[in-house]
């Protein structure tokens, strides 16, 4: 775990981004963000579908009735470049380590090490004057497969092997050193789970060289149900380790969290995120921190103009000539420089 936590470090001190390159902001045509870090994840309860908090129990072989506990560490680099004028594209890619095994105890345990989330985004900003309005369509690649004739007891699955899609509208508003933002979206899944309604919100400032904001997320699916639980009222999916932060059948949940940035010079910045859960249905009951670095640089090169003199078409232009009067040499005519 030492070994882990001190990679977890390493990786998330090797990155870097301005306060306001999120929501509806987004990077200026030719301008590559750039974020990657890590952050740790950890859950040890769920919201059940009637929204109250339970152990994680997985009701299969050896962990039936022990109360289990959900470790997670997450590595990704996320790049946003703006490809053209107000409009930009990001990817995101994940790898992540998970560990499953009672809370009391290190064995037994189970777990898997591979690449997590894959997702991408395209962003138009409609309006880019205050308020700023910005478009998105989002995709999540599934990077596992959730078919349950094919998985173990002890597989855990590092997401929901699923294909998605989403359409978000920011919004934002930004006034001296302040800023808010809030995105309203719909998430549409494949394999049989529900689509859902997302709400995103934020609001924070910047002082000096440190920023921060508050933020909250939210979940809503469209139906629930237990997909490929044997009821709704046990999650024992396998891949789920009986932890709702898998292949949940009807998530619904809020959270919310405070992130905190230091500026380095004007390209680099480094942030520390805390984000907790506190209420769902079918939903895991977690806390999450995070470490990133940030980066921005502009690769745009303003086109240099040549400024040309403009000479009347009626100026005569000769070489000072000499002549005589009264047998002394007429002074040479002087050109002026141009100013």
């Amino acid at each position: 775990m030492r070994k882990l936590f001190s990679l977890f470090l390493l990786v998330s001190f090797l990155a870097t981004a301005p306060l306001y390159a999120d929501y509806a902001w987004i990077p200026n045509y030719q301008t590559l963000f750039l974020r990657f870090g890590g952050e740790f994840f950890t859950s040890s309860e769920n919201f059940g579908a009637d929204g109250v908090r339970t152990d994680i129990l997985y009701q299969r072989g050896s962990f039936a009735n022990i109360p289990l506990r959900l470790n997670e560490f997450r590595f990704y680099v996320e790049p946003e470049y703006g490809f053209a004028k107000n409009l930009s594209f990001a990817l995101r890619g994940e790898f992540t380590i998970g560990r499953i095994g009672p809370i009391t105890a290190s064995e037994p345990s189970f777990g898997s090490s591979n690449i997590g989330n894959i997702k991408g985004a395209l962003k138009w900003r409609i309006h880019p004057k205050e308020p700023i309005f910005t478009a998105e369509i989002n995709f999540g690649l599934p990077t596992a497969s959730n078919d349950q004739t094919s998985l173990a007891v002890d597989e855990l699955l590092l997401n929901d092997g699923t294909f998605d899609l989403g359409l978000v509208l920011h919004t934002g508003y930004r006034f001296d050193d302040f800023f808010v933002a809030f995105s309203p979206g719909l998430l549409l899944r494949s394999g049989g789970f529900p689509s859902a309604m997302t709400v995103d919100a934020a609001a924070g400032g910047r002082f000096n060289i440190i920023y921060g904001f508050l933020f909250l997320h939210s979940l809503f699916s469209l139906q629930t149900g237990p997909l490929f639980d044997s009821s709704i009222n046990s999650h024992d999916a396998l891949g789920s380790g009986g932890s709702y932060a898998k292949l949940s059948g009807g998530a619904r949940g809020i959270d919310g969290g405070l992130k905190i940035g230091v500026n380095i010079e004007k390209k680099y910045a480094i942030e520390l995120g805390f984000t907790q859960s506190f209420w769902g249905s079918q939903y895991p009951n977690y806390t999450k921190i995070g470490l990133n670095f940030l980066l921005v640089n502009s690769f745009f090169k303003e086109e240099k103009k040549i400024k040309l003199r403009e000479v009347p078409f009626d100026q005569e232009h000769k070489r000072p000539s000499q002549e005589k009067n009264d047998g002394e040499e007429v002074k040479k005519e002087s050109i002026q420089p141009e100013p």
